[in-house]
């Protein structure tokens, strides 16, 4: 074979490999877009492939009628994560690190015959002017010894996006989580919409009440 022929030929299979990148690229790109996967009662849940693992990425939105510092408080409150948390048993502060940093203990109550999970979760606020509060959290797992109770949550990430509106405040919940051990399928596919919807729902109704509350506190005051 002549190098020229030699030549020829390494071009024609360069250009075989260009095709094919291109017509599998697409396919790449939206296998990694978010999926609407749940619509209701104006709260949207869209799911992505996770490029870390078999996990899937969760994105949840809400439209609610409050403010970010309220929606802040209620993140950083952590002994009230079972009114509002999907699944959150009880939670306390462990530490108060700064005024924009904390790290909570939370325990995560799962259906029979599951093992309940705990969690150890650092946040931290990060401020964007013009643009939303961002209170950014990860597991640091091994900041407390392991419970024999419960089965440590070691990998979960993500954040909370506050943005106020003249229509309200938006609300963006975005997370990705290893919640460890073996879960039947039924469970996996409930959790994935379920638990940011629930979630997402019941925080709406808590700060929507308390701005009720202040509103009617608010006329009455006036009203003197």
């Amino acid at each position: 074979m002549t190098p020229c022929h030699s030549a020829r030929m390494m071009l024609h299979l360069f250009r075989k490999l260009a095709i094919a990148l291109i017509l599998v690229q697409p396919a790449v790109i939206l296998a990694s877009e978010w999926r609407l996967a749940r619509s209701e009662n104006g709260i949207e849940i869209y799911l992505k492939e996770s490029h870390t693992g078999s996990e899937k990425d969760i994105r949840a939105s809400v439209r609610i009628r409050s403010t970010t510092a309220a929606a802040l408080n209620l993140i950083r409150n952590a002994e009230q994560c079972s009114e509002w948390i999907h699944y959150c048993k009880s939670g306390r502060v462990l530490q108060n690190v700064s005024q924009s940093e904390w790290i909570v203990y939370s325990i995560t109550s799962l259906p029979f015959p599951l093992k309940a999970r705990d969690t150890i979760l650092a946040s931290r606020v990060e401020s964007q002017n013009p643009g939303p509060v961002r209170i950014m959290f990860r597991t640091i797992p091994d900041y407390l010894p392991n419970d024999p109770m419960y089965v440590r949550i070691r990998d979960l990430s993500g954040s909370w996006s506050l943005l106020e509106t003249p229509t309200g405040l938006n609300v963006v919940y975005e997370f990705r989580t290893d919640p460890g051990g073996l879960f039947p399928d039924w469970f996996v596919n409930d959790s994935l919409t379920n638990q940011p919807y629930q979630t997402l729902l019941n925080m709406r109704r808590l700060l929507e009440r308390q701005t009720a509350l202040q509103n009617s506190a608010n006329g009455e005051v006036s009203a003197r």
